[in-house]
């Protein structure tokens, strides 16, 4: 007999949600309770605003000296600057100057900044000026004020790695959810996949469209998850590095990958920022569903064929 266990908690600045399926109810408990003890650890060292994380410390030292970190946060800073240039610095992990100036990444409402301060903070967000010393295991940022967030990469991989101490304490039927971002493990029974929707990113509750996926991550970005209207005009966390400001080229974005790290932080940013224009002009991105800035919907036809999609709701999705 299959038992579902579903336990969950606040952390990284959001829900995390952990459903399996096990014949065990005590041993499914276990797994859980460790893998969120890992996701703790992450948060702590990775955190924006940690006492003493390794993120926190380097901000400190902007502009002062190098900082000597933990082998795990160099490896990820290094993942992280890696996808910054392979995409172009439209995934950036120096944004945090303008989103703390915006105020989504502070314990405070968010608000919009005047023109001429984020003119003057935007040279801080410069991937470049992240200087990574492999010999001492020392990051650097050379500008005062400059700041990491790695909030488009750490939530991902600690995904991750609560995925290995899942399976490490035999949990092989699960779904990690924290916001948007998703891996699912196995099978929701012996013969059914685990069913995933999308949210409607303009009726909360709702959600247009379904996928049966197994062993892969999943990650949604959208102007809807952290946002605030001003004269009837949405402002949302998902910022552009070039120019500050919120992205206007998709409503949604969700992508599938191997890995939460890469998929769900890193890839449904990206593409968020580039707009379906410039994906379809790369030609190298590959299982997406995306409402570009009209509602209209583009996808990779694998999705259909490889992952049963179906919409539930007819295009474009208005509103603002």
């Amino acid at each position: 007999m299959l038992y579902e266990i579903n336990l969950q908690k606040y952390m990284m600045g959001t829900t995390v949600e952990i459903k399996a399926v096990h014949p065990d109810i005590l041993e499914a408990k276990k797994g859980i309770y460790f893998a969120f003890k890992e996701i703790e650890r992450i948060d702590k060292r990775l955190g924006y605003q940690g006492n003493g994380s390794d993120v926190a410390r380097i901000n400190d030292f902007a502009g002062k000296h190098p900082v000597k970190i933990g082998a795990e946060t160099f490896r990820l800073l290094a993942r992280a600057k890696a996808y910054a240039e392979k995409y172009q610095g439209d995934f950036d992990p120096t944004i945090g100057a303008i989103a703390e100036l915006w105020g989504f990444n502070l314990n405070r409402p968010p608000s919009l900044p005047q023109d001429a301060d984020l003119q003057q903070t935007l040279p801080l967000v410069n991937y470049r000026r992240l200087i990574l010393s492999e010999n001492d295991t020392t990051a650097f940022l050379t500008r005062k004020n400059m700041r990491l967030d790695l909030g488009g990469i750490a939530k991902g991989y600690a995904i991750d790695r609560a995925v290995e101490i899942l399976r490490r304490n035999k949990v092989e039927n699960f779904i990690i959810k924290a916001g948007g971002d998703m891996f699912v493990s196995g099978m929701k029974s012996a013969t059914e996949k685990w069913q995933i929707g999308i949210r409607h990113p303009r009726a909360p509750g709702e959600i247009f469209a379904i996928m049966e996926i197994k062993d892969c991550a999943i990650s949604t970005s959208g102007d809807y998850e952290r946002f605030f209207m001003k004269d009837a005009v949405r402002y949302h966390h998902i910022l552009d590095p070039k120019t500050g400001r919120p992205s206007r080229r998709c409503k949604s974005v969700s992508v599938l990958s191997e890995t939460s790290a890469e998929a769900t932080d890193v890839l449904s940013t990206t593409l968020f920022i580039k707009g379906i224009a410039e994906i379809r002009a790369a030609g190298t991105f590959k299982n997406y569903l995306i409402l570009d800035e009209t509602g209209n919907l583009h996808l990779d036809s694998t999705l259909v064929h490889r992952y049963k999609l179906r919409t539930l709701t007819k295009f474009p999705i208005g509103g603002n």
